[in-house]
């Protein structure tokens, strides 16, 4: 298994430089061809200044801070593409930037995102990672706001539950973890019911042994911290790399209803999170 396509998303912001990076680190271990695509937060609307005359000069504005972003950001492609000596597909949307990314996303192996900004936003903004996760169909890696990771896919924590997104999300994986020095597979029980998912380590050990992964699994109770949370200081004392868990939620219109852990994930993320819905 490998990734023959990966597309990575870009927003002009100065983040963008260590999610290409990832992007181009695994795109050069699996030399897959690598599309880099544009897509700002919000793209500026010629029909603004059509429904409202005094909305001209603001329109405006934004489209030319798009177009400053945009031509900011080919620059950074380029350069990267000259440094690693491998091509970098280009591309820029300006209309219709949710769906369009959304339609080019379901024609690759892998996307490759930043986790939006965790500073206070507009609460109507629609996300662009979890119009993805919730509707492109394909494994997203989400890589977070701040930090700097060196590896990605090394030392690997998979947070498992009998559903068919986490099993989506193993199966998506498996490319990335097949050079991992260690792999940790975690089933949270939950404390009041006792709902142990017994018969597990068998079943996902068959499975990812076919694939010369040998994982090591453990059981976890959930209590008073939320699984979420859990998860973050699991993979910050087993010094992981890369999360890679299910995307729950459900998608409707341009608001997003996710998951508690999904949620708690995206909002909080301290390493890569690799994500299947």
């Amino acid at each position: 298994m490998a990734y023959k396509s990966i597309l990575v998303h870009l927003k002009g912001h100065a983040r963008d430089v260590q999610t290409l990076a990832i992007a181009c680190n695994i795109a050069r271990r699996f030399d897959s061809h690598l599309t880099a695509i544009f897509a700002p937060d919000q793209a500026a609307s010629p029909m603004a200044g059509a429904l409202d005359p005094a909305a001209v000069a603001a329109m405006r504005l934004a489209m030319d801070y798009d177009r400053q972003l945009k031509e900011k950001t080919k620059l950074l492609v380029q350069a990267v593409e000259s440094r690693e000596n491998r091509p970098i597909a280009w591309d820029a949307l300006t209309d219709d930037v949710l769906n369009g990314f959304v339609q080019r996303a379901r024609s690759a192996d892998l996307i490759v995102m930043t986790q939006e900004d965790p500073s206070p936003r507009f609460m109507f903004a629609p996300s662009h990672v979890a119009n993805v996760l919730l509707n492109a169909g394909r494994p997203l890696l989400i890589v977070p706001f701040a930090g700097d990771f060196a590896t990605c896919g090394e030392s690997v924590l998979v947070g498992w539950s009998a559903t068919r997104e986490s099993a989506r999300a193993l199966s998506d994986a498996i490319p990335l973890m097949q050079n991992a020095r260690v792999v940790h597979l975690v089933s949270f029980n939950n404390a009041k019911n006792g709902d142990a998912d017994t018969g597990f380590e068998l079943d996902v050990g068959r499975w990812m042994a076919r694939h010369d992964l040998k994982v090591n699994f453990r059981q976890q109770t959930s209590k008073d911290v939320d699984v979420g949370n859990q998860m973050l200081s699991l993979a910050a004392e087993l010094e992981s790399d890369l999360i890679v868990m299910g995307g729950y939620g459900r998608p409707r219109s341009v608001e997003f209803f996710l998951g508690g852990v999904t949620k708690t994930l995206l909002d909080t993320m301290t390493v890569p999170v690799l994500m299947s819905h």
